[in-house]
């Protein structure tokens, strides 16, 4: 999740998903990140256009990039990579692009467009990892004698 690897807090500690504060979260984690940028702009050899769209209130985000042929693909959820908006229309402009998935049955409809972006290609992301304790581990560690 955006901001994970920078420190910020999670999603669920925080209200809401705003432009301004899902642009600050992944200026966080990706090195080298340029944003925002035009339509129009070129982005830098090695790479890519990521449009950045959200949810009106504030729930959800959504990707899509760019690709070689200047139309754009994204994933939604667990389907296949496409190259089609909610309407079944090619991708050429997310800004303006239909990206209402409640006609085709689900609750989300990413109506606001925040940003285009350039993100660096094949740069290695680090994300720090929390040691997760089970229920098993505390007891253990609680019954263990002292020395």
């Amino acid at each position: 999740q955006p901001g994970y690897a920078s420190g910020y807090p999670k999603w669920s500690e925080v209200r809401t998903k705003r432009c301004p504060e899902l642009l600050a979260r992944l200026r966080g984690d990706i090195p080298g990140l340029i944003a925002p940028v035009s339509f129009h702009d070129k982005c830098p050899a090695q790479s890519s256009k990521v449009a950045v769209i959200k949810t009106r209130k504030n729930t959800d985000y959504h990707f899509a990039r760019q690709d070689n042929n200047g139309y754009w693909s994204h994933k939604p959820g667990g389907t296949e990579v496409t190259n089609l908006d909610a309407s079944d229309r090619p991708i050429f402009r997310p800004d303006l692009a239909d990206w209402d998935y409640t006609k085709k049955g689900s609750d989300l409809d990413y109506e606001v467009f925040c940003a285009y972006m350039c993100v660096p290609k094949k740069k290695k992301l680090v994300f720090k990892r929390g040691r997760r304790r089970t229920r098993r581990n505390r007891r253990t560690r609680r019954t263990q004698p002292k020395f």
